[in-house]
């Protein structure tokens, strides 16, 4: 118990861990990714069953609890930065069996992922920003939520035909997801407050990439998802401009969107660009429909 109190430990040993793992796998570290998956699985279950004890305990024993989740919170954040900083490396590696591997990861280990990481992160986020909890929370929140969402794109952009093959219905849900999470915090990132700044710029910022090179990479297997990110990201595009329009009296506000605050970054507005672009430049005879929607 200690051990996992120690947070700059627990830090430090996860960054080693990842560093020899960079170096060994897939052939002679081959149980380690499988250990990490099975001990976030774990720690996220862990959290929700004391969440559900400490609502029912006397309020005495609250700290009691809210130290035992701090804890499995941790080694689960840990885990989750360790299975990225592997994958980053793993997704630079272009032999075939390193293709193969990933494809496997994917196939056997993204459902987990998503269950333990990246849905419950996102919530986490909305529960914090709904119960106006500190500054604090809310950075370590979007932390985790970033470094999960970082694992999920990087076994979606490697592995993302054979995903959209063999695990449809799930491939369906993530994107799905995403797309709720962007329609939302995009527009509330605008409002200011303790959500904008560098760490939420970054989730957004992950989440839009991972949109973009999956649209660039499999335009055959997007085509089917095109359409309500396209509607979302030209809509984001053209709402700061309807805002300026507004601010002018050019154009009525009675007939502007509940949109018209969004503040995009730079990097935002040259991912939705690109997306565009890429609509725009596809060859493939099913894109025709989406780029008449872009005209």
């Amino acid at each position: 118990i200690e051990l996992l109190q120690d947070r700059p430990l627990q830090m430090n040993a996860s960054s080693l861990l990842s560093k020899m793992a960079r170096m060994d796998l897939p052939l002679k570290f081959q149980f380690l990714i499988p250990t990490l998956i099975e001990g976030m699985t774990y720690s996220r279950r862990t959290v929700y069953q004391l969440q559900q004890q400490q609502a029912t305990q006397d309020p005495h024993q609250h700290q009691l609890y809210q130290n035992q989740i701090t804890i499995h919170r941790t080694v689960l954040y840990n885990a989750m930065n360790c299975l990225e900083s592997i994958l980053s490396e793993l997704s630079t590696q272009r032999l075939l069996v390193d293709k193969k591997f990933r494809n496997s990861l994917a196939l056997q280990y993204l459902g987990s992922v998503v269950e333990s990481g990246l849905n419950p992160s996102i919530r986490d986020l909305d529960t914090v920003f709904h119960d106006n909890e500190a500054s604090v929370g809310m950075i370590e929140a979007v932390k985790y939520a970033t470094v999960s969402s970082r694992v999920v794109s990087h076994m979606m952009i490697n592995s993302f035909s054979k995903l959209s093959a063999e695990l449809s219905l799930l491939t369906d849900q993530i994107l799905e997801f995403i797309h709720c999470f962007l329609s939302r915090w995009l527009s509330l990132s605008s409002n200011g407050g303790k959500f904008q700044g560098e760490a939420m710029e970054e989730l957004l910022q992950v989440h839009c990439d991972l949109i973009v090179t999956v649209q660039k990479t499999y335009p055959g297997e997007f085509i089917r998802y095109m359409t309500p990110f396209l509607t979302l990201f030209h809509r984001s595009l053209m709402c700061p401009v309807d805002s300026e329009l507004v601010a002018n009296h050019i154009i009525d506000a009675s007939h502007v969107s509940a949109n018209t605050n969004v503040s995009l970054s730079d990097p935002q507005i040259i991912s939705f660009l690109t997306f565009m672009t890429n609509v725009v430049g596809a060859t493939d005879s099913e894109s025709e429909t989406a780029t008449k929607e872009v005209s």
